[in-house]
């Protein structure tokens, strides 16, 4: 799959500031302002991405709060390597059924810190990879239909790339950068920063690196991402980000601020910090479906966590969905009967929804 050209409203690889000029030229001469994104706050339910020039718009701010001048790679980088699961601790080794193979891809990025990507190769597999965020969840803490789900991937013929949030297992829980121990998300904003968004990089680069790894290997296959809680939230905004992923799924991930009744329990990156006023999470749905993509957001009505509609549908659902149609764009809203913080049966059927395209 190849990297998209700017034709195809791919701004990664000019300079944020080249990008800024243009668009505001482009806005401009349609009439449209750039403070239409630049803006305080919208009220809730607001869209601020309602037509192509505003999705450019904002693709290229967010882009630019989290990693300034770079590009979304810029410094890191990744390794793959054979796991030998008879003398390997990978945690997965022996967990899933009818396996080919298990590598480790490790992304390496600024200050050194590491996140370890398990790819689980299928042993008739079609062409397409999941990728799948765990969000928190630590080795010793699985859903309970967590390998079931993978199981049923495997089987359709997906290739499963499984990743967790920083800091979290298989990926160190401290690292050290100079005076700054590293403990917890909170810990990220300590970190030198040249953007407002930088922390967020730290969550995002191990799925852009997993893109871009099987982009070059596999250009005729499929992307999907996917991911519950933490991976959820993980899988807006890096689909809303780079548009080489075809396909995502947020599972109890997020919910527009504009909504939220209390940020005391929110983890840091849920608050979107240099974002937040400018854009909320209703604008990154749409952009979760632009251009041309599809995107599904899933709730379970009664979850103990997060997000949980209870037995009524979200006021925003509605004119999120229209905006992504009007875009081009597919954006389902799926209520599954819950009350456990899983992935659910709608939730696996909405990712195995791609295995009729093999």
């Amino acid at each position: 799959m190849p990297v998209p050209t700017v034709n195809h409203h791919d701004i990664r690889r000019l300079p944020r500031s080249l990008v800024a000029a243009i668009l505001c030229l482009a806005l401009a001469t349609l009439g449209v302002s750039w403070l239409q994104i630049e803006s305080p706050s919208p009220p809730a339910g607001d869209l601020r991405v309602n037509t192509a020039d505003e999705a450019i718009g904002a693709r290229a701010f967010v882009i630019d709060q989290i990693f300034g001048e770079d590009s979304i790679l810029s410094n890191s980088s990744r390794s793959r390597a054979k796991v030998d699961c008879d003398q390997s601790s990978n945690i997965f080794c022996g967990m899933f059924d009818k396996v080919a193979d298990i590598e480790a891809l490790t992304v390496t990025m600024e200050f050194g810190l590491t996140s370890l990507v398990t790819l689980v190769t299928p042993m008739h597999s079609g062409k397409i990879v999941t990728i799948y965020h765990r969000g928190h969840a630590g080795p010793s803490v699985f859903t309970p239909d967590f390998t079931p789900s993978v199981n049923a991937l495997l089987k359709a013929g997906h290739t499963v790339a499984i990743i967790a949030m920083p800091l979290y297992p298989p990926n160190e829980p401290i690292v050290t950068v100079g005076d700054v121990v590293l403990a917890t998300h909170d810990d990220f904003e300590k970190l030198p920063r040249f953007t407002p968004s930088a922390e967020l990089k730290f969550f995002l680069q191990p799925v852009f690196q997993t893109v871009e790894d099987f982009s070059q290997r596999h250009p005729d296959w499929q992307i999907q991402l996917a991911g519950l809680s933490g991976g959820g939230w993980t899988t807006v905004l890096a689909a809303a980000i780079d548009s080489r992923i075809d396909r995502s799924v947020s599972i109890a991930g997020s919910m527009p601020i504009t909504t939220w009744t209390s940020e005391e329990d929110a983890d840091r990156e849920q608050t979107l910090p240099g974002i937040a006023g400018r854009l909320d999470y209703q604008d990154l749905y749409v952009l979760m479906t632009y251009p041309n993509r599809n995107a599904t957001l899933v709730y379970n009505t009664h979850d103990p966590c997060c997000f949980a509609p209870g037995e009524t549908s979200w006021a925003w659902e509605e004119s999120v969905r229209s905006a992504a149609g009007e875009l081009g764009g597919t954006l389902n809203v799926l209520y599954q009967q819950s009350d456990l913080h899983d992935i659910g049966q709608e939730g696996l059927g909405a990712i195995l929804l791609n295995s009729a395209r093999n």
